[in-house]
């Protein structure tokens, strides 16, 4: 038991000196090495997610990284190319070989 009063009373004091901690994780926020598993990518892929513009929450700077899965959703959306009609395409270049042809 006293070393449970201990830890309490050392957190109280780093409180005061503008130290916070929290136990748990907010919730609707995974840390980077969760962001990353809950993406299926790796960790620098992450990283290199927020150098491009994967917005981020910090509660002051050099303190732990904090990312919403609804904004990797939105942000890898965004990114998104959409895929080409090959089809289309085909056809498109086989009419004008063909146009080509007849001249």
């Amino acid at each position: 038991m006293q070393e449970s009063e201990s830890q309490n009373r050392n957190l109280e004091e780093r409180k005061g000196r503008g130290w916070t901690h929290r136990a748990t994780p907010i919730p609707g926020y995974l840390s980077l090495k969760d962001a990353a598993t809950w993406s299926g990518v790796s960790g620098r892929t992450i990283k290199r997610w927020i150098a491009a513009g994967l917005p981020i929450y910090q509660e002051r700077p050099r303190s732990k990284i904090l990312i919403r899965p609804q904004d990797i959703e939105l942000f890898l959306t965004k990114r998104q190319v959409p895929r080409p009609d090959l089809n289309a395409i085909v056809s498109q270049v086989i009419t004008e070989m063909e146009g080509k042809a007849k001249s």
